[in-house]
């Protein structure tokens, strides 16, 4: 599935009191909400740009120099700002995490060794393509590749049907090395996971490439220099508003003239404000103090 997010102006929420997220035009992501949207991993995080939670399809990216406006919000005084990126960077997430490499698993075996019927491990197993192969990154050519089983029936391995796979093993600098063994070690960061091999002794070495930064561990993004995602604008009965030290948007079509107060000293339209100050932090998943 080709990844795919484009902006929509979202409806007005029918209530006086909400969260700037209510003005977002499009959908922010994590690592997992963005694999299980569309099936495939976001990119590793590049310690280069700037942490970025959300793309616009819409945008091409391939034109030299493009750029885009988007309405943001000020952070500090809640005002709707222009904010200009690259095309490049308009059309790409950058969140913290790595593209996780798939993990090696190694089929089961019913294989027996010898005349007790011991159970053979499962990993001293491997295809005559995969010893071919380990035998060309090793250096070696075809004629390095035999197939290590004993033809003294004490320690002869018996095979089902079905298991295609035997103990290869390749002629390493004189000594035998277990094919199924060395693809463990070679699979032990995952399928894919960049490596070498270190042929210097008289076994080979597996050397694995250094991962690049997360972003989390290492190459961490700096507080505030997430790029702020696109708002639409303040609609004319909407204005930015300090609730409970906090900046909101209220409708200013839903506030009613003000009330004379009542014994406890909130008027109706107080009372209005603080149940729709509830049904936000509510929303947020906070919960008020309980009434004393």
């Amino acid at each position: 599935m080709t990844p795919v997010s484009i902006p929509v102006d979202p409806a007005q929420p029918n209530q006086l009191i909400y969260p700037f997220s209510a003005l977002l035009r499009i959908k922010l992501f994590d690592r997992d909400s963005y694999k299980a949207a569309f099936g495939v991993d976001a990119p590793n995080w590049d310690a280069t740009q700037p942490e970025k939670r959300w793309f616009d399809s819409t945008v091409d990216p391939t034109v030299p120099g493009a750029t885009y406006t988007y309405g943001v919000i000020d952070a500090q005084s809640g005002a709707i700002t222009k904010k200009t990126i690259s095309a490049k960077l308009a059309a790409s997430v950058n969140l913290p995490g790595l593209v996780p490499y798939p993990v090696y698993v190694i089929a089961k075996t019913d294989a027996t060794i010898g005349t007790a019927r011991e159970p053979l491990n499962e990993n001293a197993l491997s295809t005559q393509d995969q010893a071919f192969e380990i035998a060309k990154e090793l250096g070696l050519d075809a004629s390095a590749v035999f197939d290590s089983e004993f033809g003294n029936p004490v320690f002869g391995t018996t095979y089902p049907p079905y298991e295609l796979r035997r103990r290869w093993c390749v002629l390493f600098k004189g000594q035998a090395q277990e094919v199924g063994e060395l693809l463990e070690a070679k699979y032990a960061k995952g399928i894919g996971h960049p490596f070498s091999w270190d042929l210097s002794g008289s076994v080979p070495m597996l050397v694995f490439a250094a991962d690049p930064p997360d972003g989390i561990d290492t190459g961490a993004p700096q507080p505030g220099a997430e790029i702020a995602p696109p708002v639409r604008e303040l609609l004319p009965n909407e204005k930015v508003a300090t609730i409970s030290l906090a900046l909101a948007i209220q409708r200013t079509d839903m506030v009613n003239p003000a009330q004379p107060a009542t014994g406890d000293g909130f008027n109706s339209d107080d009372r209005t404000m603080l149940h729709a100050v509830y049904g936000m932090l509510a929303g947020l998943g906070l919960k008020p103090p309980a009434r004393s």
